[in-house]
């Protein structure tokens, strides 16, 4: 086994339910016997819990922040019983250290302090990794100003934090977690071809995939079968870029084609949420488009298991163009045999294999063109099997986590 590391993982939520990768990568590392420190700003905002956070203890890894309370004095509150909660942790030194010695006003010392208040615990990290830029961003500012020089510090990138049309302020932005992170993952191409219009020195920036852990979803495995029902599933936030109000029209197209025998399951919640249901009231679709609302993995995994295709019509959003980085929802469709329908924005399309684990369509594609391919799969049931089986063997072999896990592994000894 490689040298035991004492890791610093640095999150803004955590546990929360759209960031099952994070906790997939966590857990791996707790495998491989590293000795985690997770430091939260926020608490989780849903009440489901993940099984790995609980079947891997990762509540007594993880310190959370106390910003959200509602007003100043309650945050001046929590922030005193921060400190008392964790009382034995503080090493005093560093914080007279920082207190009395460090040349900064009064003022920059207690919004460093509350910013990031563990660089006052006694730990020494090998690693520090931040998830997400803005999180790196602090890491980076505070950095200098305790004896916390990790041997590697990473961040690592997701999307939210590298929006296209946000490209000239990141300049500025990151410019100090540019110049101090050692490494920088994203999750896929589309991804780093944004970030490099920041940070042209390419071997700083790695590509580290979102991945799963087919141990953990075997279980919910099962044998397919077609009786000319077909069941399609999108999953993610219900927000107009990932395209589920899409979903529902390409579906709408297809029964208007005469293919009744249709049913499209919408996982997931956002602000399209209440829109979607009052369409499907309004249209009376109520027997084809089911919302099901946030789910545990568990739950999305029994569905996916009892569905035939998997549909992600997303577009560039028309203010921002942000986009899919990677979805990882495509590679757990696939585990469980599902071809993906999806388009050709972000990068989705580097998570499948166009034409043999499932369909890319270009971004100009119109309902039609999507109802079309549907059309396909109810006509010739056995592509659904012949690309299900693809795709789960190629994903089983190119998106496992332990393999993410050897990557961070490579870099830690670095």
């Amino acid at each position: 086994m490689n040298s035991v590391k004492k890791i610093l993982v640095v999150l803004t939520e955590f546990p929360t339910v759209s960031e099952t990768f994070i906790l997939n990568q966590l857990v791996d590392l707790v495998e491989r016997g590293h000795l985690l420190t997770i430091f939260s700003y926020c608490r989780p905002s849903s009440s489901i819990v993940h099984p790995l956070f609980e079947k891997y203890a990762l509540s007594q890894h993880t310190v959370y922040h106390f910003k959200n309370q509602r007003n100043i004095l309650y945050r001046l509150l929590y922030g005193f019983l921060f400190f008392v909660q964790h009382i034995s942790k503080i090493s005093f030194s560093k914080l007279v250290h920082f207190l009395f010695k460090i040349r900064l006003p009064l003022c920059q010392k207690i919004k460093v302090l509350y910013d990031f208040p563990l660089l006052v615990f006694r730990s020494d990290f090998d690693v520090v990794h931040a998830h997400f830029g803005y999180n790196g961003k602090k890491v980076a500012e505070v950095i200098d100003y305790f004896s916390i020089r990790p041997q590697v510090f990473i961040c690592s990138f997701h999307g939210s934090d590298l929006t296209p049309s946000r490209i000239l302020e990141y300049k500025s932005l990151y410019q100090e977690l540019i110049s101090k992170a050692d490494y920088f993952s994203v999750n896929s191409i589309y991804l780093k071809h944004i970030f490099l219009e920041l940070e042209p020195q390419t071997e700083r920036v790695i590509l580290i995939p979102e991945s799963i852990r087919t141990d953990e979803m075997k279980p919910y495995l099962s044998v397919k079968k077609f009786d000319g029902h077909l069941n399609v599933v999108f999953c993610g936030r219900l927000v107009g870029w990932k395209g589920p109000d899409r979903a529902v029209a390409i579906i709408e197209k297809l029964i208007q084609r005469g293919y009744n025998q249709v049913a499209l399951h919408l996982i997931g919640g956002g602000e399209l949420y209440d829109e979607i249901k009052v369409y499907v009231a309004e249209h009376k679709l109520e027997s084809h488009i089911n919302l099901h609302g946030p789910l545990r993995q568990d739950e999305v995994f029994e569905l996916f298991s009892r569905s035939h295709l998997f549909l992600l019509p997303g577009i560039a959003d028309p203010n921002t163009q942000r986009a899919e980085a990677q979805g990882l929802v495509i590679q757990e469709a696939q585990f469980f045999k599902l071809p993906v329908i999806v388009s050709d924005t972000g990068g989705s399309k580097y998570g499948f294999v166009d034409s043999q684990s499932g369909f890319l369509l270009p971004n100009e594609a119109t309902l039609d063109d999507y109802a079309e391919v549907l059309e396909r799969f109810i006509n010739d049931p056995g592509l659904l099997k012949s690309m299900g089986e693809f795709g789960h063997n190629w994903v089983t072999l190119n998106f496992e986590s332990s393999m993410n896990g050897n990557i961070l592994e490579q870099l830690f000894k670095s």
